[in-house]
């Protein structure tokens, strides 16, 4: 009896530390067609208490995104508590040429809204109490998913100036796989390949859009901080 309390209480310690978040920094190559066009970097830090956040840049290094200076770089505050992940704040800033973009939104606790600035203009959406995240927090809750050993995922999404439902099936095989459910009208496909070895760390995302180029993000550098 007491062993297999022993070996129940290392299985739940085990299950428990692999959905916990841990600071980390990662390197990706962005690859569009079958050609490496850019480099994406992560880094995840904790902030204080629950508090944590994850920026990503991405600059272009050859090809057309070399040449036009495409840089983009994304922010996302967000509150991990309870394996639940809240964004309080995110900011995008995007360069290519002479054309430039930038989104923000911003969580407020006193009024239980956003207040979102979208082309040069605030809006405010209600969630009506539910947690929402940014697109750059997906594969990271996916993660979080996968090594909790869920088979679907529904996610609210606050993009633009809405909130958007996402859904994800997950594959449970030697590398996790979580493939997006999409419109059967839609021919698209959007796929994030994990590691169970590392927290359930996303190593490759792919997403073809129509007949446009297949665009593929894989990992080839880590560390844990």
């Amino acid at each position: 009896m007491k062993l297999k309390l022993f070996l129940y209480t290392l299985l739940f310690t085990a299950q428990s530390n692999a959905t916990e978040i841990q600071p980390f920094e990662a390197t990706y190559e962005v690859i569009r067609g079958g050609k490496v066009t850019g480099k994406q970097t992560t880094l995840v830090e904790k902030l204080s208490g629950d508090k944590w956040i994850i920026k990503d840049s991405i600059i272009g290094t050859s090809g057309m995104a070399s040449l036009i200076g495409f840089k983009r770089t994304e922010t996302t505050e967000f509150i991990y508590q309870g394996n639940e992940i809240f964004a309080t704040h995110h900011e995008m800033f995007q360069k290519a040429a002479f054309n430039k973009k930038s989104y923000t939104f911003d969580w407020q606790p006193t009024k239980s809204n956003y207040v979102i600035k979208h082309k040069d203009q605030n809006h405010w959406l209600d969630t009506q109490g539910k947690p929402v995240i940014s697109s750059q927090l997906m594969p990271m809750v996916l993660a979080q998913a996968a090594c909790r050993q869920q088979d679907t995922v529904n996610l609210l999404v606050l993009k633009s100036t809405k909130v958007k439902p996402y859904q994800f099936n997950i594959s449970h095989q030697k590398t996790l796989i979580a493939e997006r459910v999409y419109n059967d009208q839609q021919t698209k496909a959007s796929k994030t390949t994990l590691d169970p070895q590392r927290q359930c760390l996303p190593i490759e995302q792919s997403h073809q859009d129509n007949s446009k180029p297949l665009i593929v993000t894989r990992l080839i550098n880590f560390k844990w901080l």
